[in-house]
């Protein structure tokens, strides 16, 4: 590991911008939608937005030639290309899912897990969600986006499947009817452990 390092210390000035701002894109691009032990999914998505950041270097040289200093054509090739890494995540991504989806393809894409798919797409903004928790009540937010601005509002969804949510209604187990959350409760951020959850339900749209 070590030696890997050295060698990538030793590389010129330029060419380490270059490796920087490619694997900068492809975090941008790619957040929570890489898998992260898949070791030549990230180098050679790095490299693709090295790529892009090198020929937007080679025409930021061109449009600002004369004596422009060569650090200005870095940082507008650099923003050039985390602008396309967001674009490409917000837009891209869903016409390529169209022309996979039109292959034969799955929404899955190369995802682990359902959940993943779901909470990673950019398209996926729950109104409300409800987590029935292992032996326990169920929990309900009947209106997440009032909760938008509260810290890490309206809600987050892990990996793991690990459920952290506002909670406005309690069910408690056996009984049928729901509790509303007093005013004070509904501020405080309730988590849930994955291995807690039993059920998830959630509304896209009103």
């Amino acid at each position: 590991m070590f030696e890997e390092m050295e060698k990538i210390l030793n590389l010129e000035a330029s060419a380490l911008v270059t490796v920087a701002v490619g694997y900068l894109g492809f975090r941008v691009a790619y957040a929570e939608r890489a898998n992260p032990e898949n070791t030549a999914q990230t180098i050679f998505l790095s490299i693709c937005f090295a790529a892009f950041f090198q020929v937007s270097l080679s025409m930021a040289a061109i449009a600002f030639s004369g004596d422009t200093p060569p650090v200005f054509h870095q940082v507008s090739a650099a923003s050039a290309t985390l602008i396309a890494s967001v674009l490409w995540r917000r837009v891209g991504m869903k016409q390529y899912a169209r022309f996979w989806l039109g292959t034969g393809g799955t929404h899955l894409d190369g995802l682990s897990t359902v959940l993943d798919t779901i909470r990673t797409d950019t398209e996926f903004k729950p109104t409300s969600l409800l987590v029935s928790v292992d032996d326990g009540p169920i929990l309900y937010c009947d209106d997440l986006q009032r909760f938008k601005k509260h810290p890490f509002g309206p809600c987050l969804i892990g990996g793991d499947g690990s459920i952290a949510l506002y909670v406005t209604h309690t069910q408690p187990s056996g009984v049928d009817e729901w509790e509303e959350t007093e005013e004070h409760a509904q501020n405080q951020i309730t988590v849930i452990p994955a291995d807690r959850v039993k059920l998830i339900e959630t509304r896209v749209g009103k």
